[in-house]
């Protein structure tokens, strides 16, 4: 990232930047953080002050993980450093967000702690980094995690440990640490789709001839219009930009509403939105007026 176009301002309940030039600012990757349109990103806010355009990031709603890893359990605590695993190895082949446009340092993962989900800030300049600089920021990443792990009193946790000597081994990029999660390295909680095992959860069969199916192979799938920050798409008139998740949790599946214009049913019954709802084989599920029939498999 281009630090000499950056100057960062810090205030308590906010992080601003501004971006020097408007020839490094990057306008569809403005557009993503400003409408956080990407799960996992602190939402940007443009504004006007003193003759200078400024991207103001509100954190009031979060607490960084530093601050919190020492108060919550060590399952949590290694959930919340993998989602940040997690977060990378979904944007780290897109050309919008490059990886090195996200700000990560042991101050800088902050967390909704209502969802405990990670939240990172990424600045919308252009970027073009050479192989060997993509590889040294995510090694930067990677040791960031560690530092944390060892400055926590989780760190003789058997799965923080494995995840921390993993990150310490200099072996590993981020691709790598993904893919030693999903075999399971660090607890089979963290388990999800891979070529190798086949993992097909649940699929959505169209009830429509002009829909195509959705196979479900994760934990967690957030179904919507935009080809960025969903693992399922819609291009469908009426389907929000994110319209809703779905969710397997302990050999069941919940269905979440997030907010969409048009709504999501179950069974013709429109949902509320960020409530989780049982659904099950054969049920009918709505997303705006697209029609699917549940088949777990």
């Amino acid at each position: 990232m281009k630090q000499d176009v950056i100057k960062e301002i810090q205030n308590k309940d906010y992080i601003g930047y501004i971006i020097s030039g408007a020839e490094n600012v990057s306008h569809s990757a403005m557009q993503i953080v400003k409408r956080s349109d990407v799960e996992g990103i602190v939402k940007a806010y443009e504004i006007r002050q003193n003759g200078e355009e400024k991207l103001i990031y509100d954190v009031s709603r979060y607490t960084s993980l530093d601050r919190v890893m020492n108060s919550i359990d060590a399952g949590s605590f290694l959930k919340l450093l993998l989602d940040v695993v997690t977060f990378f190895h979904e944007i780290k082949y897109n050309t919008v967000l490059p990886v090195e446009t996200v700000v990560l340092n042991i101050n800088s993962i902050f967390v909704d702690q209502k969802e405990c989900r990670v939240k990172l800030i990424v600045i919308p300049v252009k970027s073009q980094v050479s192989i060997s600089e993509r590889e040294l920021y995510e090694k930067n990443v990677i040791f960031t995690l560690a530092q944390l792990m060892y400055q926590s009193v989780h760190i003789m946790d058997t799965q923080i440990r494995q995840f921390y000597d993993d990150c310490q081994s200099g072996n590993f990029l981020l691709d790598d640490l993904y893919t030693r999660m999903q075999l399971g390295r660090y607890g089979e909680g963290f388990i999800r789709y891979t070529t190798e095992n086949n993992r097909l959860l649940a699929v959505l069969e169209p009830v429509q001839e002009d829909l195509a199916k959705i196979s479900l192979f994760k934990e967690r799938t957030i179904i919507g219009k935009s080809r960025i920050g969903n693992d399922a798409r819609i291009d469908r008139q009426g389907v929000s930009r994110k319209h809703c998740e779905i969710l397997y949790r302990n050999g069941e599946f919940y269905i979440k509403d997030l907010g969409s214009t048009n709504g999501t049913k179950v069974n013709g019954v429109k949902i509320f939105a960020d409530q989780y709802v049982s659904v099950k084989t054969d049920d009918r599920i709505g997303i705006s007026d697209a029609v699917y029939r549940f088949v777990v498999c």
